[in-house]
């Protein structure tokens, strides 16, 4: 094991060298045999992927004296990241544990589209870094892309790991670059958030308002619609804006959920809905017992935008989610399974109920 182990290193090193049209053609060739080498395929697919869009700016310069003995992994979150909210937060926290596991150093730089210091700051371990501290010496470090490439990897989980694995193995690394979503360490997720981040004062200051009039228990509800509706940004494939008469159709059937949950909770008298559609937060303001946070939802995934008050909502909606005695999600036909209100609802330890029809 061992010996194929450092067999592989080298392969894969030896692969870093080629140009990027040759990487992919070879993780083609293999791709028939991925059953068997799904991590290989994985790795090589990455690799492809990180030398084509993380590795410009890199240069020969030597500034390895700020680098320090201990290997550094920094997950970075700028302007060529385009997940939302909940996938970057559980990037950093699977590479949290992974590093507390092997004692590595662990940093995030989280600058685009705004600062996460805005809204979290560090709580029981100082992940901070400053942009001077971060290297592109290609000695001495390494970027790389650790996401979910096609969807084809059954064994996504155990792909990532190796594939992370292999990499701090290279010679002379010290400190890496790591573009993720990845979660394959997410077990502890509540303990490893609250480690890593506690609210800011801008951020508490406005929870603590929307808390207020909420008052005391409540249960969230969350839908998920992408573009749907017709009112969002997104553009993920195979959601497509749907007729007047199926989004009428398709609102007053999740209405109806809001409904029966009422009824399933007669001790509850205050639901929060969250949504990605500010369209159906508009119908559901209406609604009897319900509470919405009113500012206007974007996905930072869209935008340039830097402005506290534009990224506000995800941050609010997520710890009035964590805050919930129970947590819902409707996902009816068509709509889509996000993360956010389970990974939510982790922060606390809260139930988290799916509502699939």
């Amino acid at each position: 094991m061992f010996i194929r182990r450092k067999l592989l290193i080298l392969v894969f090193n030896l692969l870093d060298r080629l140009p990027v049209r040759v990487i992919k053609l070879i993780a083609k060739i293999l791709t028939p045999y991925s059953r068997e080498k799904e991590e290989v395929i994985y790795h090589i697919s990455s690799l492809a992927t990180s030398k084509s869009f993380f590795r410009y700016s890199y240069s020969s310069t030597d500034d390895s004296k700020s680098l320090g003995k201990q290997l550094q992994i920094i997950c970075v979150i700028d302007e060529k990241n385009f997940w939302g909210l909940t996938d970057r937060l559980r990037g950093c926290i699977s590479i949290f544990r992974y590093c507390q596991l092997n004692n590595y150093d662990f940093k995030i730089y989280f600058k685009h589209p705004f600062d996460l210091e805005w809204f979290l700051l560090p709580n029981k371990y100082d992940w901070r870094i400053d942009e001077m501290d971060i290297s592109y010496d290609k000695k001495f470090t390494y970027s790389f892309w650790l996401g979910e490439l096609n969807g084809s990897f059954k064994n996504l989980d155990s792909c990532q790991k190796e594939s992370l694995d292999w990499i701090c193995q290279k010679k002379h690394l010290r400190q890496l670059h790591l573009y993720t979503n990845t979660q394959f360490l997410i077990q502890n997720y509540s303990e490893d958030f609250n480690s890593l981040f506690t609210k800011s004062p801008y951020l508490e200051s406005h929870l603590s308002k929307h808390k207020e009039l909420l008052q005391n228990k409540y249960i969230s509800i969350s839908f998920r619609f992408i573009n749907l509706l017709g009112d969002s940004e997104e553009n993920v494939m195979g959601f497509h804006v749907l007729t007047e008469l199926d989004r009428t159709e398709l609102i007053g059937r999740c209405i109806a959920e809001v409904e029966q949950i009422k009824l399933r909770n007669p001790n509850i008298n205050r639901f929060l809905i969250t949504s990605d559609s500010n369209c159906f937060l508009e119908r559901c303001s209406n609604l009897a017992s319900v509470y919405i946070v009113q500012n206007k939802h974007y996905h930072m995934g869209y935008t340039d935008m830097r402005n506290k008050e534009h990224h506000l909502k995800p941050f609010l909606d997520l710890y009035m989610i964590a805050g919930a005695q129970i947590v819902y999600q409707v996902k009816l036909h068509g709509m889509y399974k996000s993360g956010f209100p389970e990974k939510a609802a982790l922060i606390y330890n809260r139930p988290y109920v799916l509502i699939e029809k």
